[in-house]
């Protein structure tokens, strides 16, 4: 049943650009940011434990069982990370590297105080 919430939460979370601007949506830009991909359930239950090289495989296994990914950025903000509607590959890519710095771009979105990156690129940081 929790893992039903989880994937209704973000495909309700996915479709939010397909609403337009209502009430409480901000403005749209695309964006690279660089940071770490980290699985959110972990991340918001143990902070920095649940970051780094450390913590790669259980992410792998939260992504798995569809646990939402987000970006830490080096400033210390926690991005939602949703797959772009028009190529999902980028997004995929990102959730195969935990533990690493990246630069990923996308359409950055805010909702409600949400701050959300739809993924069109992803590279290792330096890359």
């Amino acid at each position: 049943m929790r893992r039903v919430l989880v994937v209704a939460a973000v495909l309700a979370l996915i479709a939010l650009p397909a609403v337009g601007q209502a009430k409480g949506a901000g403005k749209t830009a695309t964006r690279t940011v660089k940071g770490e991909v980290v699985d959110t359930g972990c991340y918001m239950a143990k902070g920095a434990a649940a970051t780094g090289e450390g913590h790669k495989e259980c992410a792998g296994k939260c992504f798995a069982n569809g646990m939402p990914a987000g970006l830490l950025t080096e400033k210390g903000e926690l991005l939602l990370l949703l797959p772009d509607h028009q190529n999902g590959q980028p997004y995929k890519d990102a959730l195969g590297m935990p533990g690493e710095q990246l630069e990923i771009s996308g359409t950055m979105m805010t909702r409600n105080g949400m701050k959300a990156l739809s993924v069109t690129a992803v590279k290792k940081s330096g890359a």
